[in-house]
C-alpha cells in the first residue's frame, strides 16, 4: 500500500544500520527508482505523535530518495504490527544484514548504537539472532586503540585479521595490526600470521587470570574459571579433568611389539579392555 510521506517520521538518528548519509548521496539510488519503480516497500510501525502517524524503521535511503530528491508525496511502505516498542532500531540492523549490503564496519556501528556498552555478547547474539563468534569482532572492535579502528572503517582490514587483532592486548594491538598488513603484502596467509602473533612471550600474572576467572562468571561460563583456578595452581590436574567433565588424557604407556614408548589416549585404553 501507500502512504502519505508527510505522514512518516523520518529521523536519520534512528537509522542504526548505516553511517550518516546526504541527501546527495542517494542521487543515484533515486534514479533508479524512477526508471523501475521502488521494488522494495519502505517498512513503518504506527506512532503516537502529534504530527506524524507513521515512525520510519526501514529503508531510510529509499525514503530520503523518493521523498524528498523525487518529491513524490507517496510512498510504497509496509505498516508492521510485529515490532514491540523500543525494538526499532533491531529490526532496523537485522533486516539490512538480511539484505546482505552493509559493510562489516556498518555493522559494527549498528551494535555500537544499539546496544550499550555493559551488554554482553551473549545476550547482543541472542537479540540479533546471530552467534557470539559474529557478534565478538564486531563488539570487541571498540575496545581496540582509536588507529585500528580508523583502517577497519577504511577497509583495511579483513575480517580474519579483525578477529586476531582483537585478541591481543590492546597495548600490542597496533603492532598486531601493522604485522598481519605486512604478512598479507608478502602473500602470508593469515592463518600463517596467526602463529606468530599467538606465540606468547609473557605468563599472565595471577590478577590478570582472575580477571579473567571473573568475567567468566559474569558471563554465565563457571565450568571454565576451573581452568583459571588451575593456572593460578588452586587445584590440581586431575581435579581440573573431573571438573570439566574429561574422561581421557595423553599418557605414556609401553605398547607391546612396538618399536618404543608410543602415545596413546586413556579412553583408547579403556576401550580395547572394554
Amino acid at each position: 500500500m501507500k502512504i502519505p510521506c508527510d505522514q512518516i517520521l523520518f529521523d536519520q538518528r534512528n537509522n542504526y544500520s548505516r553511517e550518516p548519509f546526504t541527501v546527495e548521496s542517494c542521487a543515484d539510488l533515486a534514479a533508479e527508482i524512477a526508471e523501475s519503480g521502488l521494488t522494495h516497500p519502505v517498512n513503518v510501525v504506527e506512532f503516537d505523535h502529534p504530527e506524524k502517524k507513521y515512525l520510519l524503521v526501514v529503508g531510510y535511503r529509499r525514503f530520503c530518495a523518493v521523498s524528498i530528491i523525487l518529491n513524490e508525496l507517496e510512498i510504497k511502505a509496509e505498516i508492521r504490527d510485529d515490532i514491540a516498542p523500543g525494538e526499532e532500531g533491531i529490526v532496523n540492523v537485522k533486516e539490512n544484514l538480511f539484505r546482505e549490503d552493509m559493510s562489516f564496519w556498518e555493522e559494527c556501528i549498528a551494535l555500537n548504537r544499539l546496544f550499550p556498552p555493559e551488554t554482553t555478547m551473549t545476550d547482543i547474539a541472542k537479540k540479533m539472532g546471530h552467534t557470539r563468534s559474529w557478534v565478538r569482532p564486531r563488539w570487541l572492535c571498540w575496545k581496540s586503540p582509536q588507529e585500528v579502528r580508523d583502517q577497519i572503517a577504511a577497509g583495511q582490514l579483513s575480517l580474519a585479521q579483525v578477529n586476531l587483532i582483537i585478541l591481543q592486548q590492546e597495548k600490542d594491538q597496533i603492532a598486531a595490526a601493522e604485522a598481519l598488513k605486512a604478512a598479507a603484502k608478502k602473500g602470508i596467509a593469515v592463518h600463517r600470521s596467526a602463529r606468530d602473533l599467538s606465540k606468547r612471550k609473557t605468563v599472565r600474572s595471577l590478577k590478570e587470570i582472575q580477571r579473567v576467572m571473573t568475567v567468566l562468571m559474569d558471563n554465565g561460563f563457571p565450568e571454565h574459571v576451573h581452568f583459571g583456578r588451575f593456572a593460578c595452581g588452586e587445584i590440581t590436574d586431575e581435579q581440573l579433568y573431573k571438573y570439566l567433565g574429561c574422561k581421557s588424557r595423553t599418557t605414556r604407556v609401553e605398547v607391546p611389539d612396538s618399536d618404543g614408548p608410543e602415545t596413546v589416549s586413556s579412553a583408547d585404553i579403556d576401550a580395547e579392555s572394554g
